[in-house]
């Protein structure tokens, strides 16, 4: 029987919050948290009205360098 590899488990998270669950859980006010997504790069979709940030969106914006 041939030594077969399994693939390594997909660990990126696919996450999406709302702006109301991603205030909630960085601690942050919903209007910060909208402020950032119109000023400050916060990458976010709209869909049937609503404001959506993707998981890697939110990783690449708290990574950004000043």
């Amino acid at each position: 029987m041939a030594n077969s590899k399994k693939p390594a488990p997909n660990t990126e998270r696919t996450d999406v919050y709302t702006v109301q669950r991603l205030a909630v859980y960085l601690g942050l006010s919903e209007r910060y948290i909208r402020d950032a997504i119109r000023n400050n790069g916060l990458r976010a979709h709209r869909k049937a009205g609503r404001l959506y940030v993707l998981h890697s969106d939110l990783v690449a914006w708290i990574t950004t360098p000043i």
